[in-house]
């Protein structure tokens, strides 16, 4: 049994596990015998289980690479950094796959202080934030229950001193939480999928083609109309697509 396998079963509730165990260590040996699209089949019908986590994305998207379908391949690791945004092996793949994408946009980059705030931000995902929000608000309990039942000065000094700092932390974090968890609600990300779409002015087939976009692309979804959906580029274009030629992160 792999390493990636006993991370997929660490990660995995254990309702179900069994069978989708069976169907990620079936797409690690398909993959490792050079059949790829077996491997992304078996890796998919983990997916229809109901399950997901930054190991299964990861495979799926290796053996999207392998496949040369960029569009899905970036979708997975676009996936898997959502599950672990500070894994070395996730990110420095999605930078080797991007250099496949026709696109090259020019991004403004953000202001110092604007880097930073970005990069506090999405240190931590949000189920880890949530976790340690949890984890602060639990010892926060246990000292002020422990201040209260002390009877010696010492005691309750060490446990007024213990409880600001732990205060101050479980709000960083809940409000991290918060921030993030109204951010993932209110901004969607897709990647194209298809090899070519035009970008049109507004929401109809009659609409002028104002740029195209290829396969891998990363875009914002800002809106959206009947079959459309309005997107935002990293550079400041704006345009429509059709939906069926992305897929959301």
């Amino acid at each position: 049994m792999t390493i990636m396998l006993y991370i997929f079963l660490l990660l995995m509730p254990q309702a179900g596990i069994s069978q989708s165990a069976h169907f990620f260590e079936q797409g690690n040996t398909f993959y490792q015998k050079g059949e790829y699209q077996k491997a992304v089949e078996n890796y998919e019908s983990v997916l229809k289980l109901g399950y997901e986590n930054a190991a299964l994305y990861y495979n799926l998207g290796n053996s999207y690479f392998k496949l040369n379908k960029i569009g899905k391949c970036i979708l997975s690791y676009e996936r898997a950094k959502k599950f672990a945004p500070r894994d070395q092996d996730i990110l420095y793949n999605l930078q080797i796959a991007q250099l496949r994408v026709v696109d090259k946009i020019v991004t403004v980059p953000p202001y110092f202080l604007a880097r930073i705030w970005i990069g506090l931000k999405n240190y931590l995902n949000i189920y880890q934030l949530s976790l340690f929000a949890l984890i602060f608000y639990i010892l926060m309990i246990v000292v002020l229950i422990g201040k209260i039942l002390a009877k010696k000065h010492r005691l309750q000094r060490f446990a007024r001193i213990t409880f600001i700092p732990l205060f101050i932390l479980f709000l960083v974090s809940a409000g991290l939480f918060a921030i993030r968890l109204n951010g993932k609600a209110k901004t969607k990300e897709g990647v194209v999928l298809v090899e070519k779409v035009d970008v049109k002015s507004s929401p109809a087939e009659d609409a002028t083609e104002v740029f195209a976009l290829h396969e891998g692309i990363k875009v914002k979804i800002k809106d959206v109309s009947g079959k459309y959906f309005k997107i935002l580029l990293p550079d400041g274009n704006v345009g429509w697509l059709p939906k069926d030629s992305l897929d959301i992160i």
